[in-house]
């Protein structure tokens, strides 16, 4: 869920780079947080000024969220966001 996902963000990036392991059987998602970290330890971003908003949708809008996030990813042109 979306809080054990950024409680994942955070205790990598306090954690420093030289604890970041990438580790191939770790499982996809330790992977792209750790990758997500570490571009943030690399590209020095202030750690305080990191933010997540959300939108709450109904259930089964999965593909609406695809397109919402997709949107602001395009508007916005996060550092670290994915298209």
């Amino acid at each position: 869920n979306l809080r054990t996902r950024l409680r994942r963000h955070k205790s990598l990036i306090e954690g420093g780079l030289e604890k970041l392991r990438f580790d191939p059987a770790r499982d996809q998602t330790y992977r792209k947080d750790a990758g997500f970290a570490s571009e943030v330890l690399r590209r020095r971003l202030a750690i305080e000024r990191l933010s997540v908003y959300i939108l709450e949708l109904p259930v089964g809008a999965r593909e609406t969220a695809a397109d919402v996030e997709n949107l602001l990813n395009r508007i916005n042109y996060p550092v670290l966001g994915r298209n």
